[in-house]
């Protein structure tokens, strides 16, 4: 139990938490939390968008064509009962920041991250490797020690 607890700490080191902007690759877009359940999506030539989410923010990543931004955090409020769990959001950038797709986790969400022709979402939990076909919206369960078989979406920040 002690192994998992110091592998979650080591693997979020960082991870995006509230307070902190979540930035796509070329800086053209980024989320803010305004406050509990609400986000502020900005982007380029000041286009701005408030929307709803039912979850803290503890993470997430844009696509590399800035089509999608994908979120994950723990519930709003815990109960007793999905102690556990963590929510996943994917919105749809160009649309104002529609949601378009949320699922919950009974674990940890340790990273989310979009392949590199922006056509998959790889989610990594602490019970598998979950890939996101995103036109068709079907999820795949892997085992985690699974490798897609796409190349992944590098950011290269410098």
């Amino acid at each position: 139990m002690l192994v998992r607890i110091m592998l979650a700490m080591a693997l979020s080191c960082g991870v995006a938490h509230a307070g902190e902007s979540i930035v796509s690759c070329d800086s053209s877009y980024h989320v803010d939390v305004v406050k509990p359940g609400m986000i502020l999506v900005s982007g380029a030539g000041g286009s701005t968008a408030r929307t709803k989410i039912t979850h803290n923010v503890d993470g997430g990543s844009f696509s590399l064509d800035d089509k999608h931004v994908v979120l994950y955090g723990q519930p709003l409020k815990v109960h007793p009962k999905d102690a556990q769990a963590t929510f996943l959001t994917l919105y749809n950038v160009g649309d104002g920041a529609k949601m378009a797709l949320t699922r919950t986790y009974g674990s940890d969400i340790y990273s989310a991250d979009f392949s590199a022709d922006g056509k998959y979402l790889v989610v990594s939990s602490a019970y598998s490797i979950d890939v996101l076909d995103i036109a068709n919206k079907k999820f795949e369960s892997h085992d985690p020690a699974y490798t897609p078989p796409f190349s992944m979406g590098e950011c290269n920040k410098k």
